[in-house]
């Protein structure tokens, strides 16, 4: 009786081991197993720089045909402006960018650059980097060390000078983070991060400042030292929890900038001769 029902048993558990065993030795197909960690953001990311991604491609530079449009084709030197377009490559570290003078664009947009250190943009064999634009938007930067631009020239006496550092995840701005090589950024863009403090003379430094973009971060008060941002003409503190007296602090400056910019752009409409009336 006892064999019976040993062997009763050992029927009706055959199919379950069989299926535990097929179950343990099933291996998903990499790309459905890819989708899967994609999908719980639990894939582990590489090291990936621009250095490496030039590698990998045969150029990364592009002319900037609407920068030859505006400036009728040469510059004095009559060496081409180029582009340099890295937007959504996956880098996370700005390490490997040629040195040279003839950007007239860095896009890094779209990708997963976290910090940005002194020794990814120091000079190499005493050449700087330049460029006219450079956009650093929609990555994950949480941390700039100090002077990490410093010896990075933004802009020219035909460029822009655009610094646009929008879409991350930076927390304060010191006046280190925002050094460049002279300091002649035009168009500054920190929009939509969580900044809460911005340091005393974090703007100032730039005295060709014309635009700042500060919209929807944690700020409760207005800049200290944006009074001494003589040649500002646009910012925006949208979506920022200021406080009432700070708001209306805002509200008053951003009145004042747009009088300022009406009376240029009438001093601007003036023909040559034309005075500005009776004295």
């Amino acid at each position: 009786m006892l064999r019976i029902v040993i062997s009763l048993f050992s029927l009706l558990a055959l199919p379950l081991v069989c299926q535990a065993r097929s179950a343990a030795a099933y291996q998903p197909p990499v790309e459905l197993d890819q989708k899967r960690q994609h999908r719980d953001g639990s894939e582990s990311r590489s090291a990936v720089s621009v250095g490496d991604v030039l590698k990998n491609h045969k150029s990364g530079l592009a002319v900037d045909e609407e920068y030859w449009k505006e400036k009728g084709g040469f510059l004095l030197d009559e060496t081409p402006r180029n582009k340099l377009d890295l937007k959504h490559k996956k880098i996370t570290s700005l390490e490997g960018i040629p040195r040279s003078s003839q950007y007239s664009t860095i896009d890094l947009s779209h990708n997963h650059i976290q910090a940005i250190t002194k020794q990814e943009l120091q000079p190499i064999n005493k050449k700087h980097l330049q460029a006219e634009e450079i956009n650093l938007s929609h990555n994950k930067i949480a941390f700039i060390e100090n002077d990490a631009f410093a010896q990075v020239y933004i802009g020219s006496e035909m460029g822009a000078g655009t610094l646009d550092l929008s879409h991350n995840e930076l927390a304060a701005v010191t006046p280190g983070m925002l050094k460049t090589g002279d300091n002649t950024l035009k168009s500054l863009n920190l929009a939509h991060n969580k900044i809460a403090s911005v340091a005393n003379g974090s703007f100032s430094q730039h005295k060709d400042l014309e635009e700042l973009d500060l919209r929807g971060n944690k700020l409760d008060k207005v800049p200290a030292d944006l009074h001494l941002c003589k040649k500002l003409k646009t910012l925006n503190l949208d979506g920022n929890p200021l406080v009432d007296k700070e708001r209306q602090k805002y509200n008053t400056l951003k009145h004042q900038l747009e009088t300022k910019n009406r009376t240029w752009g009438d001093k601007s409409q003036r023909s040559p001769g034309q005075g500005a009336g009776p004295g």
